[in-house]
């Protein structure tokens, strides 16, 4: 069996005639360096766990954009704040559209991937080798082509998304009913840049994680959100967060992104085709913080304790 010319696993060589060690240097983007060290252009369809992963990262800022909105709106004009709630999603909707059909295969709303084998994979900088001479090669690359710069390019479009379609749902009209329109957008100016630095430093680590800190923030979120009720009891929790518009927008997106948490968890462990009845019961388990937060209400309500410590 043939060994490998370069001497580590990122590095490659443009065709197989090459047998200088010192041609050995990183990929063309979208290429990766086979088991002869030869790089090839990565055609593999993207896995649903990859999917998922970028989906997980739209999520993050759209759930970002509607905070930034929830805090800078007067919560009795509804009608504008959903307009804006509205503007926020076709931004993120359309940014990763753009972002699909910016990366190859072009135009199509599918993409290639190189696959992830490791977290090292997300860190290529710090496995350049160095050769007996001293000499060092260069093979610093996107191994993990497309999941690092799909993200970027669709945090990139977002600034230019929420320009075009921003100003359309968010005139004087709306601001005059008690919205202010101009808080969420700085606000998006600042958290982007910060999603940036978090993808660059960070998305290795997030790439493995994302499905517990999905499952982490939908019971934090959902929590916090019920815990605002001044009635914390059982028959008033679930009208207040049923009945009112607001918390029971609120509560969809806490269940979704339960679900969503649970769902990548199960395909990161077993492949969901031959496992389908299992995942779909641990779907079932998708309401069970919000039950639990409001069938133990009666026993965690600060009053009820203060009043039986003072006894």
């Amino acid at each position: 069996m043939a060994e490998p010319l370069c001497p580590q696993s990122y590095c490659g060589v443009s065709n197989s005639s090459i047998t200088d060690i010192l041609q050995c240097s990183s990929c063309k983007w979208g290429y990766r360096a086979n088991s002869l060290s030869v790089c090839e252009p990565c055609t593999s369809p993207l896995p649903l766990y990859d999917w998922m992963y970028l989906l997980f990262m739209v999520l993050i800022s759209f759930v970002l954009h509607c905070i930034a909105i929830d805090i800078n709106t007067n919560r009795k004009s509804s009608y504008s704040t959903v307009l804006m709630h509205t503007s926020a999603f076709l931004e993120c909707s359309i940014a990763a559209l753009c972002t699909l059909l910016l990366l190859s295969p072009t135009s199509e709303l599918r993409l290639h991937s190189c696959g992830v084998t490791s977290i090292q994979d997300w860190y290529s900088v710090f496995y350049n080798p160095t050769l007996q001479g001293g000499t060092t090669l260069h093979c610093t690359q996107e191994v993990v082509y497309p999941l690092y710069t799909s993200v970027m390019i669709y945090f990139s479009l977002q600034i230019p998304a929420m320009i075009i379609f921003r100003p359309i749902f968010s005139n004087k009209r709306f601001t005059q009913r008690g919205v202010d329109s101009a808080s969420p957008i700085y606000g998006a100016l600042y958290f982007l840049p910060l999603l940036v630095l978090l993808q660059t430093v960070a998305g290795g680590i997030i790439y493995y994680s994302f499905p517990y800190l999905a499952l982490i923030l939908s019971v934090v979120s959902l929590t916090v959100h019920l815990s605002h009720f001044q009635d914390q009891n059982i028959s008033a929790l679930f009208s207040q967060s049923l009945c009112n518009a607001r918390s029971f927008c609120i509560l969809l997106l806490c269940f979704f992104l339960h679900g969503y948490g649970i769902f990548s968890l199960v395909i990161s462990m077993m492949d969901i085709s031959q496992h389908s009845i299992m995942a779909g019961c641990l779907l079932l388990l998708v309401p069970a913080p919000y039950l639990i937060y409001i069938l133990t209400s009666k026993h965690t309500d600060p009053e009820k304790l203060d009043s039986h410590t003072v006894q």
